[in-house]
């Protein structure tokens, strides 16, 4: 059927969310901002690989980071999906590698001991991706973690899309805190747009770097700030108004414009687009 893959990723990753969430496994997904949003194709099947390699990478993590990339490209008359999912987790022997996509085959015996599972979850992966044209596969190290890299393709639609890229040229954005990856993301994204950015791995650092911008030519317009999720936050001086706090689901602040994570194109897209004729933020009656 037709559908717009952006959307069923971004469906799938939040849905996803709160089990890395319950185990404290920082979880970050991220897809280029020029992605293709129609496509002709089998959404549920799509979203069902996209879980299963998520639920696989946080079940075996128990600490550190997760993380889904998708890329969508449009080739001639086909949209192709690349996921990338990454783990900070137990990892796979080299011999076992290609037996995990076996039918009722886990890495050995005491992972299944261990974390449970039955053991179909990457054999249905790879016939579904093999489905739509494509397959799966997986580099890993013990001890340090998996990346299982999965293809598949759609049909394109000529001449169909509904999703217009807002014009950021007038904007100068600061990027402060949070996984380097988010960052850099959340920079590509901005930049497709045509906004200029600054990043800074420290929130400490992001009201002296905006201070110092505000005598220049051109100062920061706006200010993207992660919020840490165990630590009581504390907020640089910078204006309420060109702030956007990146922030838990469950975490409201008063007076704040926030992006609940996992953040998604789509959000930040309309976040972006809601502003006034004097360039602030509104704050929406109701979270996006």
């Amino acid at each position: 059927i037709q559908f717009n893959p952006i959307h069923e990723y971004e469906k799938a990753i939040q849905r996803l969310y709160p089990m890395a969430q319950r185990k404290g496994i920082e979880f970050i997904a991220t897809l280029n901002p020029d992605a293709p949003d129609c496509a002709i194709g089998d959404p549920t099947k799509f979203k069902r690989i996209i879980s299963n390699l998520v639920d696989n990478a946080t079940k075996f993590t128990e600490r550190g980071t997760v993380t889904c990339e998708l890329k969508l490209r449009h080739q001639s008359d086909t949209i192709s999906a690349e996921i990338f999912v990454t783990d900070t987790g137990v990892g796979i022997p080299a011999d076992r590698l290609e037996h995990i996509f076996d039918p009722f085959t886990q890495a050995d015996a005491s992972t299944t001991r261990r974390f449970g599972g039955s053991g179909l979850g990457l054999a249905i992966t790879r016939k579904l991706c093999q489905a739509m044209q494509g397959d799966v596969r997986v580099q890993s190290s013990i001890n340090i973690g998996s990346r299982f890299i999965a293809t598949c393709v759609f049909s394109a639609i000529k001449n169909k899309s509904s999703f217009s890229q807002p014009n950021l040229s007038q904007e100068k954005v600061l990027i402060a805190g949070g996984n380097e990856l988010s960052r850099d993301w959340i920079t590509d994204c901005l930049k497709f747009w045509d906004a200029e950015t600054v990043c800074t791995p420290c929130n400490n650092e992001a009201e002296t770097i905006w201070t110092k911008s505000q005598s220049s030519k051109h100062p920061f317009t706006r200010a993207i700030i992660d919020v840490p999720a165990d630590t009581t936050p504390r907020f640089p001086n910078i204006p309420k108004n060109k702030i956007i706090l990146l922030t838990e689901p469950e975490l409201e602040l008063v007076g704040y414009n926030q992006l609940p994570k996992p953040i998604t194109l789509s959000c930040l897209y309309q976040k972006f687009s809601q502003h006034d004729k004097t360039n602030e933020l509104l704050i929406p009656d109701t979270p996006i």
